[in-house]
C-alpha cells in the first residue's frame, strides 16, 4: 500500500476512522484455511453480494475439535455444512461458530461450505479506505487504515481473516452482464448467458485474505508481455488507448526488481484503475484514478506497489506489528527503481528525500515510533507514515553496513526462505546477521525496536599549528526517551586546498567519540562534513571550535531537555543530558535576574539524568534554570505557579 497518492486525504482523516460495527476477530487457533473455493455473485447496483464458499480447514491444534471459528461480519447465513453434512452454527455478526458433526482429530481437514448474503460495506469514518466501495468501479480494498481487525475479507466472505494464514483461491464472480471483474491470480475462465457474467479467477500460491481483490466496472483489458509474463491493465474503456503508454515504465521496474530482489513470484502482473488509493493486492495491484493522469506519475507510486509483489506478497509479515517488512521494503523499492533508471545519484537524492520528509513532517505529525511493534490503537492508523518512510531509510542504511553484495543476497535470501510464507522482523534479522557474518543487533535494536533518530554535534578544532585535526562527535539527543545509536559513517574532510578525503568512522553507541587524524594537518583544513552522501537518518550541529589549546576543547555535550511539571508548585525536576563525566553548577534565575537558588554538581556521568529542586519558598512567576559546566551552558525557562 501507498500513502503517497493519499498523504493530503489522509492526514485529514487517518485520526478519525471507526471500524464498521467494530467487530472482534474469531481468533481461533485450531483453523488453518488451506483454500477457498466457490461463487459470489456481486450486484454492484444493489451493492449486495450472495457467496456459496467452500473452506477447507485444517486443524492446527494439537487436540481433536469440536467447533471451528470464521470471520463474517454482517452476513445473513442461510446455510452451513461440512463434509457434506449439513451443521449447526451461531452467527454474532463477527464470528461465525460452526458446530462439527462429528470431532475434526488434530492434523486433519474438512471442508466447510457457508451460504450467506448480505450488503458488505467498510471501515467507515471521514477516509473509508478499507473494505467494499461502490460506485461506478466496485472494488475490495483488503486492509483497514484504523480497522481493529485491520484484514477486511471478513466483510464479505467467510475466512480466517489474519495475514498469517495464507490460502489459494478459486472464486468464480457472477456480475451483470457487461461488467468486467478484476482479480487476483490467473483467469482460468470467463462466459456468460446474456444476463450474468462469470468470471473465474485461480490463485494457486498462497495469499493472506488482505490481499485477494476483486474489482469490478465497465473496464477494458489492455494485455501486454515481460519476458513472457503477462502484463494486465484494467483500465476505464475510455482510457485503453494510452493504458500500455502509461505503463511503459512497468518492464524497467521488473527489470530492476528480478535483478535486486530474485525472480518475480507469481503468474501475472495486473494493475486495476481504482476510485481512490493504490494497494498490493497480488498480482492485482488496485492503483488510484487520480494517479491514471501523465507517464511520468507512474514511476513511484507504480513501482511501490510492484515491489510489494515480493516485499508483502511473496513474504508477508505475520503480524501488522511487523508492517515495517511490507511497507518499509515497498519504499526501499523505490529507492531501488529510482537507482536503475537515474542511478547512484538518484538513489541518494531519493533516500535524502524521504529521510527529510521523515524528519520535518512525519514526526511532527506521528511523534517518534519505532518500526516494529507500534502502536496500532485506533483511531490511530494502522498504517502511520514512519513505517513507510523511516522503514525504507533504514534499509538503506542496512545496505550500507553490510555492502551491495551482502545485502542484497540476504535479502533474496530471506525472501527464498519464507517464499509464499510469512516472516517476522527477527527472521528477518537472523537471515541479514547470516550473510553479514556477525551480529546486527546493535543495528537493529535502536533502529528497528526503539523509536527516534540520533542528533549528533561535531566539533572540531581550528588551529593554526600543523598539530592533527581532532573532531569530536556528540549525541545530544534525550537518552531517557531514546537509545544512543551505532552507525558506521564517512566523513568528508575538506581542505583548503579544495581537495575531498573521506574517512570512514566506526560510531558505536556511545554518547562521545574523539577521532584524530595524524595524516591532516588541522591547519590545512577547511571544513568537515558528517556522512555526506545523507545515508545516515540524523540531525547534525556543527561547531568549530577555535582554541590554541586543542584539549581544552574537548565538550561536554551539555543539553537541557525539559523541565517537569510545568508550571511547578513544590518541587520541579531538570532534564538534562551530558556526554562526558562533569561538573555541573546549577543556579535557579528569577525575572529579575537574581540567582535564587544554586547547587554544585561535583561529578555527573555521561547520560541522560533527572534533577529535582526545590521551590516551595520561592514567589510565583516565571523562572530560568542554568546549568553550566566547562565547555559550556545549557538553560530552560518554567513557572512557578501558587
Amino acid at each position: 500500500m501507498n500513502t503517497r497518492d493519499s498523504f493530503r486525504t489522509a492526514l485529514l482523516g487517518m485520526f478519525a476512522l471507526l471500524f464498521l460495527s467494530a467487530p472482534t476477530h474469531a481468533t481461533d487457533p485450531s483453523v488453518d484455511v488451506r483454500s477457498y473455493r466457490g461463487t459470489v455473485r456481486i450486484t454492484p447496483a444493489l451493492q449486495h453480494v450472495e457467496g456459496d464458499v467452500r473452506v477447507l480447514v485444517r486443524n492446527a491444534a494439537a487436540t481433536s475439535v469440536t467447533a471451528l471459528d470464521l470471520d463474517l461480519v454482517n452476513m445473513a447465513v442461510s446455510e452451513v455444512s461440512v463434509a457434506g453434512t449439513s451443521a449447526s452454527f451461531n452467527h454474532d455478526n463477527a464470528v461465525l461458530r460452526i458446530t462439527l458433526p462429528v470431532a475434526l482429530a488434530a492434523g486433519d481437514s474438512v471442508e466447510v461450505r457457508v451460504r450467506y448474503s448480505g450488503n458488505p460495506g467498510n471501515e467507515g469514518g471521514t477516509h473509508p479506505w478499507g473494505g467494499c466501495q461502490w460506485g461506478d468501479i466496485s472494488y475490495f480494498m483488503g486492509v483497514g487504515f484504523s480497522a481493529p481487525s485491520v484484514s477486511l475479507m471478513r466483510l464479505w466472505m467467510p475466512s480466517n481473516d489474519i495475514p498469517s494464514d495464507k490460502a489459494t483461491f478459486d472464486i468464480t464472480f457472477e456480475v451483470p452482464e457487461g461488467l468486467a471483474v478484476a482479480g487476483t491470480g490467473v483467469l482460468a475462465s470467463r462466459d456468460g448467458d446474456g444476463t450474468i457474467s462469470r468470471w473465474r479467477w485461480v490463485e494457486r500460491h498462497p495469499t493472506a485474505t488482505y490481499l485477494f481483490t476483486y474489482a469490478i466496472s465497465t473496464y477494458a483489458l489492455v494485455e501486454d508481455t515481460w519476458n513472457g509474463l503477462p502484463l494486465w491493465y484494467f483500465v476505464p474503456r475510455a482510457d485503453s488507448a494510452r493504458a500500455v503508454g502509461y505503463f511503459s515504465t512497468v518492464p524497467g521496474m521488473m527489470e530492476a526488481f528480478t535483478t535486486a530482489f530474485g525472480p518475480y513470484p507469481f503468474d501475472k502482473v495486473g494493475y486495476c484503475i481504482t476510485p481512490i488509493g493504490s494497494m498490493e493486492h497480488q498480482t492485482m495491484i488496485s492503483y488510484a484514478q487520480q494517479l491514471f493522469t501523465t507517464e511520468s506519475v507512474a514511476g513511484s507510486t507504480a513501482a511501490h506497489e510492484l515491489a510489494h509483489m515480493w516485499w508483502g506478497d511473496w513474504v508477508t509479515c505475520s503480524d501488522f506489528g511487523d508492517a515495517w517488512l511490507n511497507e518499509g521494503f515497498a519504499v526501499f523499492g523505490e529507492m531501488v527503481y529510482a537507482e536503475h533508471r537515474g542511478g547512484v545519484g538518484a538513489y541518494l537524492d531519493f533516500v535524502r528525500g524521504t529521510a527529510q520528509l521523515y524528519r520535518t513532517q512525519i514526526v511532527q505529525l506521528e511523534g517518534m515510533l519505532p518500526l516494529h511493534d507500534y502502536p496500532r490503537n485506533p483511531p490511530s492508523s494502522n498504517y502511520p507514515y514512519t513505517i513507510y518512510k523511516k522503514g525504507g531509510v533504514v534499509l538503506a542504511m542496512l545496505r550500507d553496513v553490510m555492502g551491495d553484495d551482502a545485502f542484497f543476497e540476504g535479502l533474496r535470501a530471506y525472501g527464498r526462505a519464507h517464499a509464499y510464507d510469512v516472516a517476522s522482523t527477527e527472521s528477518f534479522r537472523a537471515v541479514m546477521e547470516q550473510h553479514n557474518g556477525a551480529d546486527l543487533g546493535w543495528f537493529f535494536d535502536p533502529w528497528v525496536y526503539k523509536p527516534g533518530y540520533p542528533s549528533y554535534m561535531l566539533q572540531r578544532v581550528i588551529d593554526a599549528s600543523d598539530a592533527p585535526l581532532r573532531v569530536w562527535l556528540l549525541q545530544t539527543q534525550d537518552t531517557l526517551l531514546y537509545p544512543l545509536y551505532g552507525m558506521p559513517m564517512d566523513l568528508a574532510i575538506i581542505r583548503s586546498s579544495g581537495d575531498t578525503l573521506l574517512r570512514r568512522i566506526e560510531s558505536p553507541a556511545a554518547a562521545l567519540h574523539e577521532f584524530t587524524f595524524a595524516d591532516i594537518p588541522a591547519n590545512t583544513v577547511q571544513n568537515v562534513v558528517l556522512d555526506p552522501r545523507g545515508i545516515v537518518l540524523k540531525r547534525v550541529v556543527y561547531r568549530p571550535t577555535a582554541l590554541e589549546n586543542a584539549s581544552a576543547a574537548l565538550p561536554t555535550g551539555l543539553r537541557m531537555h525539559a523541565t517537569h511539571p510545568n508550571p511547578v508548585t513544590d518541587r520541579g525536576t531538570l532534564h538534562y543530558t551530558v556526554a562526558q563525566s562533569v561538573a555541573l553548577d546549577l543556579r535557579i534565575i528569577d525575572a529579575a535576574g537574581r540567582v535564587v537558588h544554586r547547587r554544585a554538581l561535583d561529578r555527573v556521568d555521561a547520560g541522560t539524568h533527572i534533577l529535582e529542586f526545590e521551590t516551595g519558598t520561592l514567589p510565583a512567576g516565571l523562572y530560568t534554570a542554568v546549568l553550566q559546566g566547562r565547555g559550556g551552558s545549557a538553560s530552560t525557562r518554567f513557572l512557578i505557579a501558587r
